[in-house]
């Protein structure tokens, strides 16, 4: 139960903050925002930043978290129907 409750909360959570994180907004350190950037300057930026690489490495993560858990549910499902 405990687990259930802590995958729920991890997934509300996911679904909430995912979306804020990869949408492009004006931030402190780039005062014009990304709204100027071309898509290969993007990518550059992107990749260049740690704090960028960072939000992506703890995206991958989570999806590969988010993935597991779903795959480890489905196949306890499976075997108890069986």
């Amino acid at each position: 139960m405990l687990r259930k409750m802590f995958t729920t909360k991890l997934k509300t959570r996911l679904s909430l903050a995912v979306p804020a994180l990869l949408a492009a907004s004006t931030a402190s350190a780039h005062p014009s925002g990304h709204a100027e950037i071309t898509m290969s300057q993007l990518i550059e930026h992107m990749l260049a930043s740690p704090f960028h690489t960072g939000i992506i490495a703890a995206s991958v993560i989570a999806v590969a978290v988010v993935i597991r858990t779903v795959s480890k549910q489905k196949a306890a499902k499976a075997d108890k129907s069986e």
